[in-house]
C-alpha cells in the first residue's frame, strides 16, 4: 500500500482528469481506500484550484441491508471504502432519516 505523501499526486490528477473511475485510481495507485483516494482528490483541488469529477468517489450507491433479530450487517468492504479500519471506534447517532456511522 502507497504512503499518502508517496503518491504520484501529478500522474494521479492527469488520469482522474481523463476519466478514470475511483476504483481504478485506487488500484494504479495502491491507495487503501476510497476515504484516502477522496483525501488526495481535495488536496490536489485545492492545490490546483479545479475540480474533477472521479467517477465512483462521491455518491456511491446504497447497499441493501435486512434488519433481523441478529441486528444489521455491514460488510467489512463498504466500511474500508468509507474509511473505517479494523479496530476503529465510532459513534452511532440517530436521526430523522436514518443511521449515521461517524469515525471517532
Amino acid at each position: 500500500m502507497a504512503e499518502y505523501s508517496q503518491v504520484d499526486k501529478k500522474r494521479l490528477w492527469e488520469m482522474a482528469k481523463k476519466g478514470h473511475s475511483a476504483e481504478e485510481l485506487k488500484q494504479e495507485f495502491d491507495i487503501r481506500d476510497m476515504a484516502e483516494l477522496q483525501q488526495v482528490m481535495q488536496e490536489l483541488m485545492r492545490e490546483t484550484g479545479e475540480s474533477v469529477v472521479v467517477p465512483g468517489l462521491v455518491g456511491r450507491a446504497s447497499v441493501r441491508a435486512q434488519y433481523t433479530d441478529d441486528g444489521i450487517r455491514i460488510s467489512p468492504q463498504m466500511l474500508r471504502d468509507t474509511g473505517f479500519n479494523p479496530g476503529d471506534e465510532f459513534n452511532l447517532k440517530v436521526t430523522d432519516s436514518g443511521l449515521v456511522l461517524e469515525k471517532r
